[in-house]
């Protein structure tokens, strides 16, 4: 959905999003739906990100704190869900992202140790 204009892919996102969508259309496909969700979520991102950032001293620092945020809500929601049995825990993404949360702390223990950039 790189090529497609601004309005068509806000009509696309209604209709996917609309409990009693145009039935002539049919359901939105899965990657028709992860497409849209990719396209929202950096458009939010991008607009939140400069609205915030014109009233931020360090933009790159407020992008830093914003990223870091984002992981913490989303890891946090992860959490609720697995304790809340709404997340299958066997689906293979759950093995790497543990990897990859572990990698984290390494990385971010690392980082704290070694001196400041000059």
């Amino acid at each position: 959905m790189t090529d497609v204009p601004f309005e068509a892919r806000v009509t696309a996102l209604e209709a996917a999003i609309r409990p009693t969508g145009d039935a002539a259309a049919g359901p939105a496909s899965l990657p028709e739906l992860e497409g849209l969700k990719g396209w929202l979520d950096d458009v939010r991102l991008n607009l939140w990100g400069k609205l915030q950032a014109a009233h931020q001293a360090s933009p790159p620092g407020f992008e830093e704190r914003f990223r870091v945020q984002r992981a913490i809500d989303l890891s946090l929601r992860l959490v609720a869900d697995l304790r809340a049995g709404r997340a299958n825990p066997q689906i293979g993404e759950y093995s790497l992202l543990a990897v990859t949360i572990a990698d984290l702390g390494s990385a971010i223990q690392a980082a704290r140790t070694r001196p400041p950039a000059a």
